[in-house]
């Protein structure tokens, strides 16, 4: 991460000072344990099972149980909150160099969180675009599996552009950003629960006289 010649001769790392400061260190340094806690609480609380390494960390991918060699990838919506954690985190680990300023896991989180819900907004946004303007042609509405995939297990989507985000991201948002959430959202849904078909209006229609 650092320049092989820092200005300050140090090629410690700028948060613990006590190892040679590299990318694959970051990922069990003692002074960002707590910046990845919570992002480990959230695959516990989606059933996803440990061992939790490094390669989870550093590559969104979790190591078999039962064998050392064999990983699998997170699904897409934690993988993505992962790449935004990243970012933020070598954002603010540059900020201590440049600006002299302190390290805060929670504003990383807090900067994660709002970048993700502003995204979740503007894809809200365009689906329900496709799904009016769909309507209006009289065709068939759009298909979410794809989105609901992109953004899996963090919400479901349904056919009527509807936002159905789980407990335990809505947890994480609002225990960071509080009052500051600004998440277009409908009722969250169980884990396990399919989205509902509930009746809307029927779309406004312009006719020849």
């Amino acid at each position: 991460m650092r320049r092989v010649f820092p200005k300050d001769g140090s090629s410690f790392c700028r948060m613990c000072d006590c190892h040679t400061e590299r990318i694959e260190h970051f990922a069990e340094c003692t002074q960002l344990k707590s910046t990845f806690e919570p992002f480990i609480k959230l695959l516990e609380n989606y059933g996803i099972k440990g061992p939790f390494d490094n390669a989870t960390r550093l590559l969104g991918c979790t190591r078999s149980p039962h064998d050392d060699c064999a990983y699998s990838a997170l699904p897409n919506g934690l993988f993505t909150l992962l790449l935004i954690l990243w970012k933020f985190i070598v954002l603010m680990l540059t900020e201590i160099d440049t600006s002299g300023l302190k390290y805060s896991a929670d504003k990383v989180w807090r900067l994660t969180l709002t970048r993700l819900t502003e995204r979740c907004n503007a894809a809200h946004f365009s689906f329900q675009a496709r799904v009016r303007r769909a309507a209006v042609r009289e065709l068939p509405p759009p298909n979410p599996s794809r989105l609901t995939k992109a953004l899996a297990p963090l919400a479901k989507v349904d056919s009527k552009g509807r936002f159905h985000y789980s407990d335990h991201f809505l947890a994480l948002a609002k225990h960071h950003l509080q009052d500051k959430l600004n998440l277009d959202q409908d009722p969250p849904l169980g884990e396990d629960e399919a989205p509902a078909d509930q009746s809307t209006l029927e779309p406004i229609k312009f006719v020849k006289a």
